[in-house]
């Protein structure tokens, strides 16, 4: 992964939401808390990143006050990020169709905002974004019947540049507790984490990067075999556009010029600055992944015939 990665404030918004969902009203008062902040910035850190670009306003201050994490904050570029938004809701205007206005359907539009303005982020700055909602592929099938054809098409083209790669790294297994955040400094100051961790900046080179995976499994295997008890082997989807300025004018061609002029100025910064464009999937970071937990671990504490109770509860909650 790369030293630095970019969480839009749509990522750290979604985590402050999962936070007060669980961590206060209905929920609190069936399971035990879980510190989300510290769950994302630990499994992002163990998989690779050094430093978080993003919205230290928008942080706890378990976060942002505190000696481990605060000198790994990096301050987001705010006007680019009003670009991409705002590109983006421009991009999208009249182009979304849903029946009806529902939780389900509110929550895809701002999905596909947010994928669409971490990717213009991306393509401004160069800087790589972890994805933590559905990946770009799935979030289009949920949207086939509910966007624009031409503009469907044009991003369901702009998936087939998308080349992921599979890796082998490690998250804390016990990222969740609070007690446990001492152990995880303890390892992650270790030798063998640097190791492991150095492995993981050389994914930019991607002209050797079979013999860099390689190098990456064996030191999480290394790190695994010591720590066992307190991380896991986990999977990293390490994602890239096939890019060269062929590729780019074949890609343009075939999508309306509307939707290419939004691409265009990106692309060709990209070209001049010959800057790569990439981002990371984590399953243990997605939103809907953790959201799902909340319910799980309330129903196997509860039951399932208690937990229709809390759900009934929680829609009364003011």
């Amino acid at each position: 992964m790369d030293k630095l990665i970019y969480l839009s404030p749509f990522d750290i918004g979604n985590i402050n939401g999962l936070s007060l969902l669980r961590n206060s009203g209905t929920f609190a008062n069936y399971v035990d808390p879980i510190d989300f902040h510290f769950a994302l910035f630990s499994t992002l850190y163990q998989s690779g990143a050094n430093y978080f670009m993003t919205d230290e306003n928008k942080l706890p201050k378990s976060i942002k006050e505190n000696a481990f994490w605060k000198d790994k904050l990096v301050p987001f570029d705010k006007i680019v990020f009003d670009k991409s938004v705002n590109k983006t809701t421009k991009l999208l205007s009249n182009k979304l169709h849903f029946e009806e206005d529902s939780a389900k359907t509110r929550m895809l539009q701002s999905e596909t905002v947010a994928i669409l303005s971490n990717l213009f982020y991306t393509l401004q700055t160069g800087t790589p974004f972890v994805n933590t909602n559905s990946s770009f592929e799935k979030h289009l099938h949920f949207m086939e019947k509910r966007m624009d054809k031409e503009l469907y098409n044009s991003l369901k083209l702009l998936t087939s540049l998308i080349v992921c790669e599979n890796i082998q790294t490690i998250t804390p297994r016990y990222s969740f507790i609070r007690d446990d955040i001492k152990r995880f400094e303890d390892i992650a100051n270790s030798i063998l984490f640097r190791n492991y961790s150095d492995s993981l900046q050389e994914l930019q080179h991607l002209s050797k990067f079979a013999r860099i995976k390689k190098n990456i499994s064996v030191n999480s295997l290394k790190l695994f075999n010591k720590y066992g008890n307190n991380v896991n082997l986990k999977k990293t989807t390490y994602s890239f556009l096939k890019f060269n300025q062929g590729i780019v004018d074949t890609f343009l061609s075939k999508i309306p010029t509307l939707v290419g002029d939004f691409f265009l100025e990106s692309f060709e910064s990209l070209l001049n600055d010959k800057r790569r464009v990439s981002f990371y999937e984590i399953e243990e970071v997605k939103y809907h992944t953790l959201f799902c937990n909340i319910f799980d671990d309330t129903i196997k504490k509860e039951g399932y015939e208690k937990f229709k109770d809390i759900i009934e509860e929680l829609k009364n909650e003011k």
